[in-house]
């Protein structure tokens, strides 16, 4: 495949900002996890059998989980 030599360096700089606010996700889902030390795996499931709670952080967590 072919890709136009003005195109590539527009993918790679996308390729970049995806790896940055893929990175800023995990260090954000990390900080709940420390907080509630509780896996996101873990914590998922809680949240979807409605054991997990309803404040404010739980409901930023799935968020940030579901992307």
């Amino acid at each position: 495949m072919h890709i136009n030599k003005h195109i590539m360096p527009l993918l790679v700089r996308e390729n970049r900002v995806c790896d940055l606010a893929i990175s800023h996700l995990k260090d954000k889902i990390g900080i709940f996890e420390i907080k509630y030390k509780i896996s996101s795996d873990d914590f998922y499931r809680l949240f979807n059998d409605g054991k997990a709670g309803d404040d404010e952080d739980m409901f930023e967590w799935k968020a940030l989980i579901e992307g």
